[in-house]
């Protein structure tokens, strides 16, 4: 997936930005960031299903606006255990097109990547809520247990779990800006039980 990602990023941003991308290596100090901006955006983020977007969204301005680590937003598809969870393979045209549009109805999954490590901090609001199908609520619960906040781990200890994460689009730093422009009225909104 790292090369695949690569040429990804390559096309959003650049040849420099991918090659940053390929030879970033997390260290503990960094992991220990990570996660400490992933609380804060879940300590932010009230429990909303299908957020995917925004959160990730938040994830990545935290990380580049208080860090050097080299993190990417990453639009495309996951499946567990064989089963579509989000996606509906989508090109990247398509897909641009969609985010850019705030579109509600979108069917694909944002996460984050930190060089080989997928980052994931919606996943489990999703699962976890009320109005997520009982079959994908069971399957991860069987899998991670419950009141889990995020994944942070390589693709080969993901497939450990079922869980496959395809990539179609890097997501590129307008479009994030433009994300998080809408982050503050859906949590005004979710706050006041709108």
């Amino acid at each position: 997936m790292k090369q695949e990602l690569s040429e990804l990023i390559k096309h959003s941003y650049s040849e420099k930005e991918a090659s940053k991308y390929v030879e970033y290596s997390l260290t503990q100090k960094d992991y220990d960031l990570i996660v400490d901006s992933a609380k804060s955006v879940l300590d932010y983020f009230p429990s909303i299903h299908n957020c995917c977007v925004q959160m990730s969204a938040l994830w990545t301005i935290l990380i580049r606006d208080h860090t050097d680590i080299p993190v990417h937003m990453v639009a495309g598809n996951l499946d567990m255990m064989g089963r579509r969870i989000f996606g509906n393979n989508m090109n990247a045209h398509d897909m641009s097109k969609s985010l850019s549009e705030s579109n509600l109805d979108w069917d694909g999954h944002c996460w984050v990547v930190f060089g080989d490590r997928i980052g994931d901090i919606s996943l489990f609001r999703t699962a976890y809520s009320e109005h997520t199908p009982e079959w994908l609520g069971e399957m991860i619960r069987s899998k991670f247990g419950e009141d889990r906040g995020m994944l942070l781990a390589t693709p080969s200890n993901l497939l450990e779990y079922g869980l496959v994460y395809t990539p179609s689009y890097v997501l590129q730093d307008s479009e994030i800006t433009d994300l998080a422009r809408s982050i503050e009225l859906i949590v005004n909104q979710e706050k006041r039980g709108e």
